[in-house]
């Protein structure tokens, strides 16, 4: 990531490939992660001032998915115990930790 000096975006001056596809999980991991992890971002303050910057942007506003939404979305996924429900390599898992069908 380019020093805060060089410019707002991920590789500096320029909003690229690299901000539009960032973004969006950047958004989805600090949505999430705040309401079950109590995760702060502000412990990473180059790549809040980036989102803030790309959240500026128009296309950004119109296309941001509502916090609310993810919070339900990921409601199924959060709740899960790591220990024994996210266990690597586990056969039949699909999505969040579920058996598969």
């Amino acid at each position: 990531m380019a020093p805060e000096a060089e410019g707002p975006f991920f590789l500096g001056d320029d909003f690229t490939m690299a901000d539009i596809a960032l973004a969006p999980w950047w958004q989805r991991m600090c949505t999430v992660l705040r309401a079950y992890r109590k995760f702060d971002p502000s412990n990473c303050p180059r790549l809040q001032a980036w989102f803030e910057a790309v959240e500026a942007r128009p296309s950004f506003q119109r296309t941001v998915v509502d916090p609310e939404r993810l919070i339900e979305v990921f409601a199924d996924c959060a709740d899960l115990e790591e220990s024994t429900k996210f266990k690597r390599g586990s056969a039949g898992a699909s999505g969040c930790g579920r058996p598969g069908p």
